[in-house]
């Protein structure tokens, strides 16, 4: 995962303080690093 993926992640719990606000901008973010085909993004997803 680039280390922009990284820093948007951060950021998503950084800045949202409620949980469905945290949990839309995790969906957004999975589905862009889903679609950028990290190979390594299967083991990531393994862990949530």
């Amino acid at each position: 995962m680039s280390f922009t993926g990284q820093q948007y992640l951060r950021i998503i719990f950084a800045k949202n303080t409620f949980k469905d606000a945290a949990r839309l901008s995790m969906a957004k973010w999975y589905n862009k690093v889903e679609e950028a085909g990290f190979h390594s993004f299967n083991v990531i997803t393994a862990t949530f």
